[in-house]
C-alpha cells in the first residue's frame, strides 16, 4: 500500500464525486490497479470486515462484559485473569472497561472520544447521525450483539461510499460479509471466535489441516501498523502547512488545531488512531474538490480562523 498517497488524496477533476469514497481509491495504488489490469479480470474478492466479524481485534472488556450480562461469574472470573496475563495488564483497568461496555453510552459519546478533533457543537448538531439514528440500548442487550451491529454499520456505510465499479469495471465481491456466514458467526458464542492470546480462533481451527500452519499461526504483518506512521513522520511538515487552512475547519467540523497535535502525536508514535486521521484527510480533499465544482463566492463561510498558524520554524518542534 502507498500509505503517503492516502495523506493526499485526490479526486479527478473531470469527474463528479459524490461521497468521499467514490472518487479516490483509499487503499488502491498505480502498480496494484496496473497488475488488476493484466489479465482478464472480473471479479475482485476482498477480505474487508474478516477483522470485524471473525474476531481478529482482540476485544477482552467486551468479552467481559458479556459473560457478566450472562450471568457466567465462573467463567468471568477465570478469563480475567488469561485476558490480563495475555496481554500484559492490570486486573483493575480490565474492570474498568468492563464496567465501561456495560454503560448506555450512546454512539455519538464513542465517536467524539475517538475522534477528538471533532468539534463539540458539530458533534452535538449530528449526535442522531453519529450514533446510526438508533437509540441507546443500554443494559437490555448483549454488549457482544451491540458491538456486533455497530460494527456492521460501520462496514455497511464504509461500502455505500464506494463506487459500483470501483476497480476500473471490476466487481467487488466480500467473503467474509455473506449473510449466512454472518447470521451463524453472531448466532455462537464470542468466545469461538476469539480468546486471550488468539485471533481468528474459530477460521484457523476450521482450517486446520487445509491450509499450511506457517499461514494460519503467523502473526500480524507490522508493516499494516507501522507503514503508516512511518509515512506521517516524513510528510508532517508539509501536512502541518497545509492544514493551516481547513475547509473542515471553515465548516465547523474539525477543530484544526486538535487536528494538527494530533498529527504530531501519531508521528511521534503516540497511542492516535490512524484511519480516522487518514479518512479526516479524504474528507477535507473532497470538500476542497466539492468547492471547485460550486460557487463559494455566493455561499460565504461563517467561521473565520482565528488561531495558531503551522510555520516552517515549528519543524523542528514537530516530535517535541
Amino acid at each position: 500500500m502507498n500509505f503517503r498517497k492516502n495523506l493526499r488524496p485526490t479526486f479527478p477533476p473531470d469527474c463528479f464525486a459524490a461521497t468521499p469514497g467514490s472518487g479516490s481509491g483509499f487503499d488502491e495504488n498505480d502498480p496494484y490497479l496496473a497488475y488488476l489490469r493484466s489479465g482478464q479480470y472480473k471479479v475482485l474478492l476482498q477480505g474487508f470486515g474478516g477483522d470485524e466479524v471473525l474476531g481478529g481485534i482482540p476485544a477482552p472488556a467486551l468479552d467481559l462484559a458479556d459473560l457478566l450480562v450472562c450471568g457466567r461469574l465462573f467463567a468471568f472470573g477465570r478469563s480475567l485473569l488469561d485476558w490480563a496475563l495475555a496481554g500484559r495488564t492490570s486486573v483493575i483497568a480490565l474492570l474498568a472497561g468492563t464496567a465501561r461496555e456495560l454503560s448506555p453510552i450512546s454512539r455519538a459519546s464513542a465517536m467524539s472520544s475517538s475522534v477528538p478533533w471533532l468539534r463539540t457543537d458539530f458533534v452535538r448538531r449530528n449526535r442522531n447521525a453519529l450514533q446510526g439514528y438508533e437509540p441507546s440500548s443500554g443494559l437490555a442487550t448483549h454488549p457482544c450483539l451491540r458491538a456486533n451491529l455497530f460494527a456492521l454499520d460501520g462496514l455497511r456505510r464504509h461500502l455505500s461510499c464506494l463506487t459500483p465499479a470501483g476497480n476500473r469495471g471490476l466487481e467487488r465481491r466480500y467473503a467474509y460479509l455473506d449473510r449466512d456466514l454472518l447470521e451463524f458467526l453472531y448466532a455462537i458464542p464470542r468466545e469461538q471466535l476469539a480468546g486471550p492470546g488468539q485471533r481468528r480462533s474459530l477460521m484457523r481451527r476450521a482450517l486446520r489441516g487445509l491450509v499450511p500452519s506457517e499461514i494460519l499461526d503467523r502473526k500480524r504483518k507490522a508493516f499494516i501498523s507501522r507503514a503508516p506512521i512511518v509515512a506521517l513522520q516524513k510528510e508532517l511538515d508539509g501536512l502541518l502547512l497545509e492544514t493551516n487552512e481547513m475547509l473542515s475547519s471553515d465548516l465547523g467540523i474539525v477543530d484544526r488545531q486538535k487536528f494538527q497535535q494530533h498529527l504530531k502525536q501519531a508521528a511521534a508514535g503516540q497511542p492516535v488512531l490512524v484511519v480516522p486521521l487518514l479518512r479526516t484527510l479524504l474528507v477535507e480533499a473532497w470538500l476542497c474538490h466539492m468547492s471547485r465544482r460550486t460557487d463559494c463566492c455566493k455561499h460565504p463561510f461563517p467561521f473565520q480562523l482565528r488561531t495558531h498558524v503551522y510555520t516552517p520554524r515549528d519543524a523542528r518542534y514537530s516530535f517535541s
